[in-house]
């Protein structure tokens, strides 16, 4: 399944602030809670309230219910660059438009619950779907039809209470996960086996922090939200498209009036210039990036290819992108509630943090810092009947 994008669309004006729900994909804003109202977590830090930076909605097609995925984040520059500083909350209610049947299974056509786009891919395994059709709802989206019994499903709904720490727990290899990614490696000449190479130790200090202007953090954050806006979701690879045409046009403007600047015709250059007979130009070829992080190279080269993307999503992927090896001190874990293993499904992008501004504020502050926020969560999507914390990995940008 390709990725799917999320880039800034209209903002949310306070009449429609009102009348949405949890199935709208949206940054900043109060949240939209499923299964009722729950308050904001608090920063498992500083212990100071959290403010909604993302809510996804993202059903399975295995699942009864709806599924959204709200992203919090903490005001605290201190905070931020760490794990503890963000907290991913799941939260599902019972789709009751689903018609149930009291006798067996019956297999038909729905369509697919991804809500991002219309007609998009499954968002998990495609072995455990089934195709699926459906019908538009008030929102424009497509909601499941199915035969499935409601009571049925709630009552397979199971919750183990362990004790045993996520950090202790062996994760076993899986296409689903990610603890397969590369690690950088080295051959020694004379010797046949394989070592690894010793990664770059990493930098201590935020340079750029010590240039930044001095702002008054904010002591309490109760009460205050992020600007709301809609999220703008195409597959990467049409975004890209998209990003292509808006760059073409920019660059030929700026190709236009270095010419005029310059008071010379590049066309009639190019007819002057006599190829020499026999003459061969060099090709290029790849070569290592000079500072030597592949790592990072990838993923300004993924980025560059649509730098207006804010929020990526692929449910089961078994490459993010990184901004560094992941390392023994962040194991991808089992879920804390039932045990099962955890998949990656989302991550914010660096672009996100210039677009998180405090709603109706007029004093000075310092921004959100994002390098990327990794959203892993519960291949089963265990449910309980109240909100649940998924697990993530933050990555700050590396200077």
């Amino acid at each position: 399944m390709a990725y799917l994008l999320g880039m800034e669309d209209e903002p949310l004006g306070k009449d429609e602030e009102g009348h949405i729900d949890f199935k709208v994909n949206k940054v900043g804003g109060k949240p939209n809670w499923a299964s009722g109202d729950h308050p904001n977590p608090m920063c498992k830090l500083c212990h100071k309230q959290m403010l909604l930076a993302v809510q996804i909605y993202a059903p399975l097609n295995e699942s009864l219910n709806h599924r959204t995925l709200y992203q919090f984040c903490c005001l605290q520059p201190q905070c931020q660059s760490k794990n503890e500083g963000w907290v991913c909350i799941r939260d599902e209610t019972v789709d009751t438009s689903v018609t149930s049947s009291c006798d067996k299974l019956q297999p038909t056509a729905t369509a697919s619950t991804t809500t991002w786009i219309d007609d998009a891919d499954d968002w998990g395994d495609e072995e455990d779907m089934e195709a699926d059709s459906g019908t538009p709802n008030e929102h424009g989206r497509s909601e499941p039809q199915a035969t499935l019994s409601v009571q049925s499903g709630i009552s397979t709904l199971t919750i183990q209470d362990l004790d045993t720490k996520p950090s202790e727990l062996a994760l076993p290899k899986s296409l689903d996960t990610c603890d397969h990614i590369t690690i950088p490696s080295a051959e020694v000449e004379g010797d046949e086996s394989v070592v690894p190479d010793d990664l770059p130790s990493q930098p201590t200090v935020d340079i750029r922090a010590l240039f930044a202007p001095s702002s008054a953090p904010i002591s309490d954050p109760s009460g205050l939200q992020f600007s709301s806006f809609y999220l703008n979701v195409s597959e990467e690879h049409q975004a890209a498209v998209l990003s292509d045409e808006k760059l073409d046009q920019r660059a030929k403007e700026l190709w236009e009036e270095y010419q005029r600047r310059e008071n010379c015709d590049w066309k009639n250059l190019q007819k002057s210039n006599k190829i020499t007979p026999g003459r061969i130009d060099e090709a290029y070829e790849k070569v290592p990036p000079s500072h030597g992080d592949r790592v990072v190279h990838k993923f300004i080269t993924q980025v560059q290819s649509c730098p207006e993307q804010l929020i990526r999503y692929n449910r089961g992927a078994s490459k993010p992108l990184l901004l560094k090896q992941l390392t023994k001190d962040e194991p991808i874990s089992k879920c804390r509630h039932c045990n099962a293993l955890l998949v990656f499904e989302m991550q914010l992008m660096p672009h996100l943090s210039q677009l998180l501004k405090l709603k109706d504020t007029a004093g000075d502050y310092q921004p959100v810092e994002i390098g990327t926020v990794l959203v892993f969560t519960c291949s089963k999507s265990c449910w309980s009947g109240v909100p649940c914390e998924e697990y993530l990995i933050v990555q700050s940008e590396i200077y």
